[in-house]
């Protein structure tokens, strides 16, 4: 799961430096600005202050009791100056001393905000604005230092992007926990299904590099190893019961020899038993043609997939009748074990063949399960047969072979489904109509 974790936070770590530096650039470029703006209200009211104690002759002579002002102003280079221009004088702040700033004529009353130099270098932001007093157009300028705000906006800028490094870091350490935290138990789900599939753990495979595929490499693995599985343990059963049928061709022989003549009651049990074990190895042959077939790869069940190749299977195992096999059902993959369903349908449906005159119709639905009804146009069952269809190793007839467990699977499997089997009248067909409801599988 490393390489997982690696992405997440490769992408965790951009979000957030990127997030974070948008936010660094916006306050970068806001807060000068917010600054600025509280100074110049201040520089506003000082020009007003300064207004107030300004006196103007006629003849543009300038007076003003510079005491009065705000003593910031009286101290030598204290970044708070102000300068009242006439057409006749200047007059600066005792703060400037001998400093006098370049300013060009003015002709307009409007206010202006400006920036100039002022006495040891001194960043200056200015606010500026004229007046016409006894005639007299009189400029006043006020001006206060940004050198020292701008070191401070700098310096909490500088601040700002450590925090920020930091909250990036700590969120990395706590998403790189969590994903080992959440990730743990699919690493040991992996382990686990390696043990089960008897992989090697030494083998080629990095099961140290955590990525998600090798995962779902592992369950494919496993899966396909568990249907091989499967398909041998059905070859070997197939295998089984041809070898078991010639030892039984044997004791056929020799139940119908000479010497039990004198010992009919022998004979007969000899034959029965004989007669109930190649029954047995029929119908397991049956089932093992029956529910072999189809796609083997395909993980879940496809309705129409399967029953087709199942249809044709049943054909081939009942050619001496004119079988018309119509099958309805959803083309979807749907989320049942594949060998499950076939084992129920092989079953339902052999019975149906069998029993068939002509005519099987199939028919599957899925809604919030899966219902599956199988009918045929046979001579059908009495309620009291019905009743007791689905005993383990009961017949409906003696003069069908089998030996009466296909129903009693059915129902095993109907019950592990927490399902439902209903056998009644067709309606349509006239035979026997079976109805399977097996609930929904949560994936």
């Amino acid at each position: 799961m490393k390489r997982l974790a690696k992405k997440m936070n490769i992408s965790l770590g951009l979000v957030l430096l990127i997030g974070l530096a948008l936010l660094w650039i916006l306050r970068t470029l806001a807060m000068p600005y917010i600054i600025e703006k509280q100074m110049v209200t201040r520089l506003s009211h000082d020009f007003d202050g300064v207004l107030k104690h300004l006196v103007v002759s006629p003849t543009g002579e300038v007076n003003i009791d510079s005491h009065v002002i705000t003593p910031m102003y009286l101290q030598l280079n204290s970044g708070y100056y102000y300068s009242i221009v006439t057409y006749r004088a200047v007059v600066n702040s005792p703060s400037l001393g001998n400093f006098s700033f370049e300013l060009e004529p003015f002709t307009s009353i409007n206010s202006d905000i400006f920036y100039l130099q002022g006495p040891e270098l001194q960043s200056l932001i200015a606010f500026k604005k004229s007046v016409v007093i006894n005639d007299v157009l009189v400029t006043v300028i006020t001006s206060e230092d940004l050198t020292e705000v701008k070191q401070d906006v700098r310096d909490l800028s500088l601040v700002m992007l450590f925090i920020s490094v930091l909250i990036t870091l700590f969120a990395l350490l706590i998403q790189s926990y969590l994903i080992h935290k959440a990730l743990s138990p699919f690493l040991k789900l992996k382990w686990r299904l390696i043990s089960l599939a008897a992989i090697d753990p030494n083998s080629t495979t990095d099961l140290n590099d955590g990525d998600p595929l090798l995962l779902t490499n592992e369950i494919q693995s496993l899966l396909q190893i568990i249907d091989r599985r499967l398909n041998q343990s059905r070859a070997s059963i197939g295998n089984l019961a041809h070898a078991i049928k010639t030892p039984l061709a044997i004791m056929y022989r020799l139940a119908d020899s000479s010497e039990l003549d004198n010992h009919p009651d022998i004979r007969a049990q000899f034959q029965k038993h004989a007669s109930d074990i190649l029954n047995l190895v029929e119908r397991e042959l049956k089932r093992a043609r029956i529910a072999g077939t189809g796609g083997k790869d395909l993980l879940g069940f496809h309705p129409q997939i399967e029953l087709q190749t199942l249809s044709k299977v049943l054909k081939t195992l009942y050619r001496d009748k004119p079988l018309i096999i119509t099958i309805v059902a959803p083309d979807m993959l749907m989320n049942y074990d594949r060998q499950d369903i076939l084992e129920l349908m092989g079953n339902l449906a052999d019975n149906a063949c069998k029993w068939a005159h002509q005519q099987v119709n199939i028919t599957m639905k899925s809604h919030d399960g899966l219902e599956i009804i199988i009918e045929d146009d046979g001579p059908g069952c009495s309620p009291e047969i019905i009743r007791e269809l689905i005993a383990r190793g009961l017949r409906a007839s003696e003069t069908k072979e089998g030996h009466g467990l296909g129903l009693a699977i059915v129902n095993d499997i109907v019950e592990f489904y927490n399902g439902k089997l209903v056998f009644e009248k067709s309606d349509q067909l006239g035979g026997l109509r079976v109805i399977v409801y097996l609930s929904m599988v949560k994936n």
